[in-house]
């Protein structure tokens, strides 16, 4: 089901109050929205916005309506996978049906993360698990969620080959001298043996002659060594080795490296990561972090600089890793990379954890700065008095306004809007240029005291 077609699902309400927008990346904007072709217009008390169709999420009058859509899309989906479960594993429709019913209770899924950093009062976080879990039948049920089903009423049939009769026979194989049968060269076959000599110049010596030229067949046997190995020589030949390796590959024998202390292969497994450069080196970062969060600026200066990097899938994983565990240390460090990585869609939950996490919250919304304004003003507005409290205090922070009415600050935005998007924007492509450096002193600020930050 696409896109559009959600999107003009939940457009239902065609009135002219007030409805609310919520995007793609977590941006919630509540104002007169019309649809303009490919975009929808949005006119909120802080000005105009223009917000393409493709980056909006979900729109909507009530939340109730979202509510609504989304248990009628997983009741649908429910409903197919029932319905395929009567099927035989050969008729097409069968998986026809539970990818359709992937596709509906996925849809569903999006619809409740959208709303769950607003609207926590409706539970979604347990809806969300419920649907995973479905998901997680259907695709093991499913025979694959690429190939679609062949057509109805197409019958696949059998192409019978007429029996062949193969009389060959191969000539003998003629002695070849020249030919290397041992898969390492000559002589290279006990350099695997002194892998695990007890002597460090026999292990170097055996994996400097593995390494060079690359004998990639035993790299599995260097890595494995690299666990255990403690010579700092032997450790930075293999290392020096991964180069000839592809990054992937590597990482899935490291992950005893989320337990080591080693700064050196600590420090390898982090540049073998960000240097795959795809889903399986940020995947293997996100489960490190969450398994052994860091513990000291250095460390959490590596971790955000790497979340920088894969800013695409760390922005909703992070989200979903402070939602989902509930250890106050792992959040703690959740919110602090937060703020460290400086992407504005971590703003309204940043908000939400104001009164859990005050300190670790505030110093986060303040390294977002200028960008995340709106979502201090919708802060400020807050029924709880302390979340209201804050964000009022950040907002003259952020502006450098001494004003306590929040038509001041939505005035400061409608006329600063655009150079502030554009300094984001320049902040983010300098990043880029620069290998998304961050330093130590960066997470310095969640040391100073809360009221240190606010005055």
């Amino acid at each position: 089901m696409t896109r559009s077609f959600l999107i003009a699902l939940l457009l239902i309400f065609q009135g002219t109050g007030d409805r609310t927008l919520i995007t793609r990346s977590g941006e919630r904007l509540r104002g007169r929205i019309s649809r303009l072709g490919d975009s929808f217009q949005v006119e909120t008390s802080l000005g105009s916005r223009t917000i393409p169709a493709s980056e909006v999420g979900c729109v909507f009058g009530d939340v109730s309506e979202v509510v609504l859509q989304a248990d009628e899309r997983f009741g649908e989906a429910k409903k197919l996978y029932e319905q395929a479960g009567k099927l035989d594993a050969a008729n097409p429709a069968r998986n026809e049906k539970l990818l359709t019913a992937i596709d509906l209770a996925q849809g569903a899924s999006t619809l409740r993360r959208l709303l769950e950093p607003f609207y926590p009062e409706g539970d979604h976080g347990r809806h969300l698990q419920i649907i995973q879990q479905f998901l997680r039948l259907c695709r093991s049920t499913a025979t694959s969620e690429r190939a679609g089903a062949s057509p109805a009423g197409t019958r696949i049939r059998a192409v019978s080959l007429a029996e062949a009769s193969f009389a060959f026979e191969p000539p003998a194989e003629e002695e070849a001298s020249w030919l290397v049968k041992d898969d390492l060269g000559p002589g290279l076959g006990s350099c695997v043996q002194d892998l695990s000599n007890p002597d460090p110049a026999r292990r170097l010596e055996a994996v400097n002659r593995l390494t060079h030229p690359p004998a990639l067949s035993r790299f599995p046997a260097l890595f494995r060594l690299l666990e255990s190995e403690r010579d700092p020589a032997v450790v930075k030949a293999i290392v020096a080795a991964a180069e000839y390796q592809e990054g992937g590959s590597v990482l899935k024998s490291l992950g005893w490296v989320r337990r080591e202390a080693d700064p050196a292969k600590r420090t390898f497994a982090f540049a073998l990561a960000r240097s795959a450069g795809d889903r399986e080196g940020f995947d293997f970062l996100i489960d490190w972090f969450a398994e052994s969060p860091p513990t000291d600026h250095p460390e959490r200066a590596a971790f955000a600089a790497a979340f920088r990097q894969y800013r695409a899938f760390a922005v909703p994983q992070l989200k979903e890793l402070l939602t989902r565990h509930r250890q106050p240390k792992l959040q703690i460090e959740i919110l602090r990379q937060m703020g460290v990585i400086g992407d504005k869609a971590f703003g309204p939950m940043l908000v939400k954890a104001l009164p859990a996490y005050p300190r670790d919250a505030v110093a986060s919304l303040l390294k977002i700065g200028k960008p995340g304004l709106p979502t201090l003003v919708e802060g400020a507005r807050s029924n709880d008095p302390d979340t209201r409290r804050i964000c009022n205090a950040l907002c003259r922070k952020v502006t450098g306004l001494a004003r306590i009415n929040l038509d001041a600050f939505e005035k400061w935005w409608s006329e600063n809007r655009k150079s502030v998007l554009e300094e984001e924007k320049a902040w983010w492509d300098d990043q880029a240029r620069t290998g998304f450096p961050v330093r130590d002193l960066d997470f310095a600020t969640y040391d100073v005291p809360l009221e240190s930050l606010l005055y």
